[in-house]
């Protein structure tokens, strides 16, 4: 994770308030009850569930914050990226290939003229485009941006029909 730069606080305890609340407008931020930890921030989840975060300084619930920030920003690539898998799990399926669905891969197979063949695909940031997901093949080798499914099933198909 880079380095936040940290902006110079607000001198007084209310101005530091509504300095995290414009910084992150998601969270209801406000003082604790505790004495140890004045400061606090609650974001509210499903039903009856909330974050609560408490600090005992700005700086402290700030810090806190942006490493939230940037746990939700993985779990947000990560539902796509498995998003994205069961996707191609599913039309790879219904043509009748046989898929094995594994942490954060798939694996689509088919025997051919009596010879098993197998690719392991994930879905990873390429760097080369800007870290946009894409496809790929336990080779190393792209087969196909994320958000084009169908280009991905139709280059799987080509894969696993080679001699």
């Amino acid at each position: 994770m880079g380095k936040v730069p940290n902006p110079a606080p607000p001198q007084d305890f209310k101005s530091r308030l509504a300095a995290l609340r414009a910084e992150f407008p998601a969270y209801d931020i406000g003082p604790s009850d505790l004495p140890s930890t004045p400061y606090r921030a609650v974001k509210q989840g499903g039903g009856d569930k909330a974050l609560v975060l408490l600090a005992g300084s700005y700086d402290g619930l700030r810090s806190l914050l942006i490493q939230q920030a940037a746990a939700d920003g993985e779990r947000v690539l990560l539902e796509l990226r498995t998003r994205q898998l069961a996707t191609l799990a599913r039309r790879m399926g219904v043509r009748k290939y046989s898929v094995d669905i594994g942490d954060n891969e798939i694996t689509v197979s088919v025997t051919v003229g009596g010879t098993p063949r197998a690719v392991r695909i994930t879905c990873e940031p390429r760097p080369t485009a800007d870290d946009e997901l894409w496809f790929w093949t336990h080779w190393g080798d792209p087969l196909a941006q994320a958000n084009d499914v169908m280009g991905a099933e139709v280059a799987l198909v080509g894969l696993l029909a080679r001699p």
